[in-house]
């Protein structure tokens, strides 16, 4: 996330045939979803929006990661934030 935005959505899509059931799970409890869990088609897609809660990091940049979980494979997706200026005075 950049500009200091604490959200942003991302599309869970299946590009095959069938349905595409997902579910989110993450050992950062600095991240929240909007769903932890769906399905997708090649015709309707599962809009998810992330949240990042910036509270109790000041000052520094912090790194985390989801899994994205389907019946076709996992994904591990990786999120940064920066809190603060992380100046070097």
């Amino acid at each position: 996330l950049t500009n200091g935005l604490t959200q942003d959505q991302f599309t869970v899509s299946n590009a095959g045939g069938g349905t595409l059931t997902w579910s989110i799970s993450t050992d950062d409890p600095w991240l929240s979803f909007s769903s932890l869990s769906g399905s997708a088609t090649a015709t309707t897609p599962s809009e998810v929006m992330l949240t990042v809660d910036p509270t109790g990091f000041m000052n520094q940049q912090v790194n985390g990661s989801f899994l994205v979980t389907t019946n076709a494979g996992t994904v591990e997706v990786p999120v940064s934030m920066t809190v603060g200026s992380l100046s070097s005075d």
